[in-house]
């Protein structure tokens, strides 16, 4: 529901200006919260339904991004990460205080648990969206040769380590860079669900 919200705007004009694109992904975000939580009431089986969503909306010169929950975007630079989103989670609210360790997430208790995603059991459009519009410091990415960005969910991320990830794309053809990415992630325990995209960016 989330993916099929945020098709639609593959049918509507692009806006020019970079705040109000970023402000035209907040808005899908909060269509698809709507939409999820509508759905949820209709039956036992759906209720408290919710998902995480990365979304990047990429044009030849910028890569503009939101994210909530876990689900992440990683930006590639020459085969080395240049910026990747944090984690709406428990666990990552553990890293940042130094109640745990990179190596102990694994296999920590809390490491699935967030505390932002669409829909879910909390109240109507209270999420939180990364990152927020600043003048100094926006969600604008300013593209340049060689750049390449992954939108992928906890079941990748999670089997593979930043190094593996800047190995494949430093060391692997793109033509078989997807292939590699499931095959390492399956290979490293990935047992969630998997889901991927990988985008080369485009500066002319």
């Amino acid at each position: 529901m989330a993916v099929d919200t945020f098709k639609e705007l593959l049918d509507q004009p692009l806006p020019l200006d970079a705040k109000e694109q970023y402000e035209t992904l907040v808005k899908q975000c909060y269509l698809a919260d709507e939409r999820i939580r509508e759905k949820a009431v209709t039956s036992f089986d759906t209720l408290g339904m919710g998902t995480t969503i990365v979304a990047a909306l990429i044009t030849p010169t910028n890569c503009i991004h939101i994210h909530a929950g876990d689900s992440r975007l990683y930006h590639f630079h020459k085969g080395e990460i240049k910026y990747q989103t944090l984690d709406y989670s428990i666990i990552q609210l553990l890293l940042e205080t130094g109640r745990v360790k990179p190596e102990d997430i694994p296999k920590h208790p809390m490491r699935s648990v967030l505390n932002s995603c669409l829909g879910g059991k909390n109240a109507q459009g209270d999420f939180s969206i990364d990152p927020k519009w600043q003048e100094d410091d926006s969600p604008v990415i300013v593209l340049e040769n060689e750049d390449y960005f992954l939108l992928c969910s906890d079941g990748l991320n999670n089997s593979i380590s930043d190094t593996m990830l800047e190995n494949l794309f430093k060391e692997v053809d793109i033509e078989r860079l997807n292939t590699e990415l499931l095959k390492s992630a399956l290979e490293h325990g990935g047992s969630d669900n998997i889901t991927f995209l990988t985008i080369k960016g485009f500066n002319p």
